[in-house]
């Protein structure tokens, strides 16, 4: 916890099942929903970070 109170968070990104049926729909321009339908959240605290 005190590497995430000096902002070294551990990120992991996580995708919406929205943003991963269009990829798989619509592929391979369903790709870019994909990109935006995710967020980077930190494993150790759970803060969503903004990218």
């Amino acid at each position: 916890m005190a590497q995430c109170a000096r902002g070294n968070h551990q990120l992991e990104t996580k995708y919406g099942i929205v943003g991963i049926l269009i990829a798989v729909i619509c592929c391979p321009c369903g790709l870019i929903a994909l990109c935006i339908d995710r967020k980077k959240v930190c494993t150790r605290c759970g803060v969503v970070v903004k990218s």
